[in-house]
């Protein structure tokens, strides 16, 4: 005996998530990363938050890169060495900071 297959209704997520890094002298980066899914509407919550968290990291990602890229830049322009591991450290700390604030304010609202 076959059995009848239930249609589940389906659901379309898309998050994403955008950060604005200011490198000064009136310029910054923009990272934004988006990503979409369909998913049975029984498991929308949880894909919802798994893709926000995805978003999330990818552009934490991004912008840990780029402030490496920026700082030995700057450095390499002033004649000095690479950057240390200590202040690759300080770099990421940083990063982890600044993504830590912003998702405060975002619980806020």
């Amino acid at each position: 005996m076959a059995k009848k297959k239930s249609k589940q209704k389906l659901c379309e997520i898309a998050r994403s998530f955008s950060y604005k890094l200011n490198v000064g002298n009136f310029e910054s980066r923009d990272f934004f990363c988006s990503q979409k899914a369909e998913v049975p509407e029984k498991q929308a919550v949880k894909k919802s938050e798994e893709l926000y968290v995805f978003c999330r990291a990818e552009v934490s990602k991004s912008v840990q890169k780029e402030l490496k890229t920026i700082l030995a830049a700057q450095k390499m322009a002033q004649g000095l060495k690479p950057l240390t591991p200590y202040e690759k450290m300080a770099l990421k700390g940083q990063a982890d900071q600044e993504q830590g604030e912003s998702s405060r304010q975002e619980n806020n609202k």
